[in-house]
C-alpha cells in the first residue's frame, strides 16, 4: 500500500494508512527503520524468523533490511471493512545523527 521515497537523504516520513485486511503488504525488506502503530484490527507478524499474534495498540519497531509483513484477520476490519495503522519509517542516518547530538 505504499512505498518507501526514493529521496536521497531523507530522513523520515509518516503514514497514516486504513485500509481493507487483504491489501496488507507481503513479505518485504527495506533500507529503514520502522516504528509500526496498530490503530485497530489484529492479527500476525512476521519479523525475520519470529511470527507474533498483534491487536490494537501495539507498536513494533523493525531494523533495516528485516523481512516482515502483517497478516490482519478479515474479522478485525472496523464497520467500514478497514484495519488502520500508522508508519514512521526513518534512515539509520538519521539515528545516528540523532545519537550523536
Amino acid at each position: 500500500p505504499y512505498e518507501l521515497p526514493n529521496v536521497e537523504n531523507h530522513s523520515f516520513f509518516f503514514i497514516s494508512q486504513s485500509v481493507t485486511p487483504e491489501i496488507e503488504a507481503k513479505l518485504h525488506q527495506h533500507d529503514a527503520w520502522e516504528l509500526y502503530f496498530v490503530v485497530n484490527g489484529k492479527g500476525t507478524h512476521i519479523a525475520g524468523d519470529t511470527s507474533q499474534y498483534f491487536e490494537e495498540g501495539h507498536a513494533v519497531l523493525i531494523p533495516p533490511m528485516m523481512h516482515h509483513c502483517w497478516q490482519y484477520d478479515s474479522d478485525s476490519a472496523d464497520e467500514e471493512g478497514n484495519i488502520r495503522y500508522l508508519m514512521v519509517a526513518f534512515s539509520h542516518s538519521f539515528v545516528e545523527h540523532c545519537i550523536q547530538t
